[in-house]
């Protein structure tokens, strides 16, 4: 007996387990998939107008107008590299793309030739000072003067990138907002699960106690039935004994 409590005990604890890895599994993966969305929705902003107006914030959705295709001057490695872009009013950023989209405005030069324009969508990043120095040299290079220092950066490129190729971390306000919703959702599996235990314990109690009544029932009808054959048995010796009784006095 005490050993079928135990197994019903482990049996209850491991539905909880499983269950809430399942329902914190499926908040988290919603928690990410609602979080690309609204970051997918955003509507890219000029890059040239965030950095004129000082808004050009790490983490901020923004575009450029290309109107060439951009400049290689540093490899990050095979597949991301870091270019110099120049938009339609002539003003220059740097960008770091995929060798996929590179190959595709390559492309889309040869095709439209002078009529080229592409619209550049990705996210604000801080320059780190090592693609400072690379970029600084690299353009004085280009330009066999020195023109660009560090003190100038800012005025003629910004002190930012536009990536395509990365999105920001996630902010505080989404992870408060994750681990709501996961500890929210973790209360309610708890409730759910607490309250099912309680309705089927009961149930099963109930059907024990119905299970023992009829048992006791049915107890009851076998002994009354014993106890009727018994009285029966004894009702019929006795008149049997009484027909011997009388029978004997009438002979004498």
């Amino acid at each position: 007996m005490e050993e079928e409590k135990k197994n019903k005990i482990f049996k209850f604890n491991k539905k909880i387990i499983i269950t809430l890895a399942i329902i914190i599994a499926l908040a988290i993966l919603i928690a990410i998939a609602v979080f690309i969305g609204n970051s997918n929705k955003k509507e890219a902003k000029s890059l040239h107008e965030l950095i004129y107006n000082s808004q050009d914030n790490e983490g901020e959705y923004a575009k450029i107008d290309l109107a060439y295709v951009p400049y290689n001057f540093a490899i990050e490695d095979e597949k991301l590299q870091y270019y110099f872009a120049i938009d339609k009013e002539g003003y220059m950023y740097i960008v770091r793309l995929t060798n996929d989209t590179y190959n595709k405005l390559q492309q889309l030069q040869e095709e439209k030739q002078s009529e080229f324009s592409y619209e550049l969508k990705g996210y604000v990043f801080e320059m780190p000072e090592e693609l400072r120095k690379i970029a600084i040299e690299s353009y004085n290079e280009i330009s066999e003067k020195t023109l660009l220092t560090d003190e100038n950066l800012e005025e003629y490129i910004g002190s930012v990138y536009l990536d395509e190729t990365m999105t920001p971390g996630i902010s505080y306000k989404t992870v408060i907002v994750i681990i709501v919703t996961v500890l929210g959702l973790f209360g309610v599996a708890v409730l759910i699960i607490i309250v099912t235990h309680k309705i089927r314990t009961k149930e099963n109690k109930e059907r024990e106690e119905n299970a023992n009544k009829g048992e006791i029932k049915e107890n009851k009808k076998r002994k009354e039935k014993i106890n009727k054959e018994v009285i029966k048995e004894k009702i019929k010796k006795k008149f049997i004994k009484k027909e011997k009784v009388d029978k004997k006095k009438n002979e004498e």
